[in-house]
């Protein structure tokens, strides 16, 4: 009966414990790789690569974390691309996030007077979640990939007028905006942190309104009101431009992340003020209705900052990466217009007198919204 010799046994049961316990990716243990001798002892195989691709040892890894793999320097001619695709050359992501932000409204504001009482215009300056979601496609051959991205957030906020005067103040804010663009993934292997950068158009929907309203019963035959509503709008469309820089917290899955994202859009604001007046006695009776427009071309500025933390995992079974990351978030938004709209009303009656006034402004538009960002999404 043939014998086997000691070598050939240890050899053997290496390859069956190695293919038991790896990953389908990483069963390609082999006699001569077991027993490759080193001065430091035997060298793990290389991991196993999808066809087309060639993967580049990180020169990062030297933190101890083993035989990790990333993208190299776009701008070295022989860069090199480690992907996770599988055979298919396009791949999809996917990735959505609720935001929390707290936006600070600049632009007009609006008031009434009742009786020598007067109550100023809310604006929407709460805390709001809205979603942002973002798609795109990947090309596992090169650095490159093209995205959507959809944000929106929409508030309002009511509060009842104090004093004498019953009534309330009512602001509301509904933002949307849609990204379409090209991005390139890349590694500074200098201070071992990967980024991306992306560039394309984007389409922006503003709108913004303050109103107070407030009323007066002085006697059974005497009553006065005011109202005052600002409305403010911007539509446009313009070109817009991001980076994200993400370096890993030692031998984690955990990793620090910074990105910025900044916006030019061509487009149109719009402002309206209407205001009115009444007051009713025994004696007489008066009202008053005014309004005003305000418009103008327009570029908006936008900047956006986010800084956090991101946790990343592989899922072997379906072949793909799953994060979630939590950061902090900051915009700033400005029109760069003049435009505006006043408009104001007053009415007086008696014996005995009762009165009452209302300005209504709007614009120019600015905010600004601060506050945190929860994510998280699939990519291949």
């Amino acid at each position: 009966m043939p014998t086997m010799t000691v070598k050939a046994w240890m050899a053997a049961s290496l390859c069956l414990l190695s293919t038991w316990s790896a990953p389908a990716d990483d069963r390609v243990a082999n006699v001569d790789q077991v027993f490759q001798q080193t001065d430091g002892g035997f060298t793990p195989p290389a991991p196993q690569v999808t066809s087309g691709t060639v993967c580049a040892p990180n020169a990062c890894a030297a933190n101890g974390c083993g035989n990790n793999y990333t993208f190299q320097s776009l701008s070295n001619a022989t860069s090199y691309f480690c992907d996770t695709c599988s055979s298919s050359r396009f791949q999809p992501f996917v990735g959505v996030e609720a935001t929390y932000l707290k936006p600070n409204i600049h632009g007009g504001a609006s008031s009434a007077t009742v009786n020598g009482t007067s109550s100023g215009s809310t604006q929407a300056e709460g805390f709001y979640a809205g979603p942002r979601i973002w798609a795109g496609l990947r090309d596992c051959n090169s650095p490159l990939f093209v995205q959507v991205q959809y944000w929106q957030l929409n508030g309002n906020d009511v509060r009842a007028l104090n004093g004498p005067t019953f009534g309330a103040s009512t602001g509301t804010l509904s933002v949307q905006t849609f990204d379409f663009e090209v991005g390139s993934i890349f590694h500074i292997d200098s201070i071992c942190t990967d980024g991306l950068v992306t560039f394309g158009g984007r389409h922006v929907e503003w709108n913004t309104s303050s109103q107070v309203a407030g009323s007066q019963l002085q006697a059974i035959d005497q009553f006065s009101s005011a109202t005052a509503t600002g409305l403010s709008s911007f539509s446009g469309t313009g070109l817009t431009f991001s980076y994200q820089l993400k370096r890993q917290i030692a031998c984690t899955n955990w990793s620090l992340f910074a990105s910025n994202r900044y916006s030019w859009i061509w487009g149109e604001d719009n402002n309206s003020a209407i205001s009115s007046a009444s007051a009713f006695s025994p004696g007489a009776n008066s009202g008053s209705i005014n309004g005003a427009l305000g418009s103008g071309s327009s570029q908006l500025w936008i900047a956006e900052f986010q800084v956090g933390t991101q946790w990343q995992r592989r899922l072997q079974c379906i072949n793909a990466n799953a994060f979630v990351r939590i950061a902090f978030e900051y915009q700033f938004w400005d029109a760069n217009s003049n435009s505006q709209a006043t408009a104001g009303s007053f009415a007086v009656a008696g014996p005995p007198p009762v009165s009452s006034s209302a300005i209504a402004s709007s614009g120019p538009l600015g905010m600004s919204l601060y506050g945190v960002a929860l994510s998280t999404g699939l990519t291949w």
